[in-house]
């Protein structure tokens, strides 16, 4: 909650608690429980990016969305925490 600020897909608002953890590995592949390996996406948005063929990697401390092919580049998702955009900007 304190990184992400809430959901993490681009124009949502939905807070810390509307959301919830989202593996960017499945555990289905092998993927761990860390807090780096996680983001968090309100409901709507973890059920688009299972459903929909979607996916988030992590890049070092950033974490990029890949829609299928042919739907778009990747995009990179921005905290929506304020003390963290604080402490990054200072």
């Amino acid at each position: 909650a304190t990184r992400d600020g809430g959901c993490l897909m681009p124009g949502c608002d939905r807070p810390p608690s509307w959301s919830e953890v989202h593996h960017i590995v499945p555990w289905s592949e092998g993927g761990g429980t860390s807090v780096a390996d996680g983001v968090l996406l309100c409901r709507h948005h973890h059920l688009l990016l299972h459903n929909n063929g979607w996916r988030i990697e992590r890049r070092g401390s950033a974490y990029w969305l890949h829609l299928p092919p042919g739907m778009g580049e990747p995009v990179q998702l921005e905290t929506k925490s304020a003390a963290l955009r604080r402490v990054l900007a200072g």
